[in-house]
């Protein structure tokens, strides 16, 4: 029977929202509380879900509460992350509303983003010390690099494919594998197996960084089409149209208010020149190289749980494109 990775993880994705939200609702400055319980409002906790489901694919023994409890704790520090990308990036609304960036300022955006991510990474602490001492990892050089990938993108804004490419992987990809990591080490004390779910982060996140590209691009986002564009963000699909291209102008759209009929015959161009087709391929390259990690490492049980999740994505991508 074909799996739906958002139908089949429906109950649980409701039980990490609620125990998120009594953890969100315990903040006591409202203006913070309002942040961070937006973003969360509207999450598909692909995170957490994902966190659950590797730790019993590893044969972890945590019981389904403390399961949740660590889910928890990593779409609370996951949730900085996103906050940061509202601030820098200029979003005022996410999925059809306000992110609170107009109303309460960057100021309170970044002190959000700062609060999420201490608090995520207390909840995290009792697991960090196992962590690195399994993969000898540099722990404070770890969460640093975790942290301050999330903002590169933004500041360096390259502009060629192959350093496009190179800054989704350090921003995307090392952002989730380091926490899936913490997670695989709760499971397992093999360290070639913790750093393997790394890579599957970071390919997983490589994919989705592309992928979000896409929707953005599209309006699939519900804060306008082409938002992240607008803000000066040269998308890897639009830098490699400019190197198959010779009459096409990045510049010409990138950090513009284009129009919608302007969109359109983007679109158009894009897909005549299969630029979209193209990372549509890259993306499902990474899916795969996650997806040959996880039938490695995990059960078949949680290994085609966690696996629809490409399939449900690659689907739904092909139907936008």
């Amino acid at each position: 029977m074909e799996r739906d990775f958002f139908k089949d993880t429906q109950n649980l994705r409701e039980n990490i929202k609620q125990n998120v939200f009594n953890q969100l609702n315990k903040i006591q400055t409202k203006k913070v509380k309002e942040i961070i319980l937006q973003r969360q409002q509207k999450s598909s906790f692909i995170k957490g879900i994902t966190s659950y489901h590797l730790h019993r694919g590893l044969n972890g023994n945590f019981s389904h509460n403390d399961l949740i409890d660590l889910s928890t704790a990593i779409e609370i520090y996951s949730t900085s992350m996103v906050l940061i990308d509202n601030l820098i990036d200029k979003h005022t609304l996410r999925d059809g509303e306000t992110t609170y960036l107009n109303e309460y300022g960057p100021e309170m955006m970044g002190l959000a983003s700062v609060y999420a991510t201490n608090v995520g990474l207390l909840k995290l602490a009792p697991y960090l010390n196992n962590f690195f001492e399994i993969t000898e990892v540099d722990g404070l050089d770890a969460i640093s690099k975790a942290i301050s990938s999330a903002v590169s993108m933004d500041i360096d804004k390259p502009t060629q494919p192959q350093q496009i490419l190179e800054n989704i992987v350090r921003v995307n990809g090392i952002t989730l594998g380091f926490p899936l990591g913490l997670v695989a080490s709760t499971a397992t004390r093999n360290k070639l197996c913790i750093f393997e779910i790394m890579r599957y982060g970071t390919d997983t996140g490589t994919a989705f960084g592309l992928y979000e590209e896409i929707r953005d691009f599209l309006g699939e986002h519900g804060r306008g089409k082409a938002s992240e564009m607008k803000s000066g963000r040269t998308p890897y699909f639009i830098a490699d149209l400019s190197t198959r291209d010779s009459l096409f102008n990045p510049s010409d759209y990138v950090g513009k208010n284009i129009s919608d009929l302007e969109h359109k015959k983007l679109v158009e161009l894009l897909k005549a020149n299969d630029a979209l087709k193209r990372t549509q391929r890259l993306i499902k390259n990474h899916f795969k190289y996650g997806s040959e990690i996880l039938r490695r490492n995990l059960n078949k049980d949680e290994f085609e749980i966690l696996d629809s999740l490409k399939i449900t994505i690659e689907e739904y991508l092909e139907n936008i494109i």
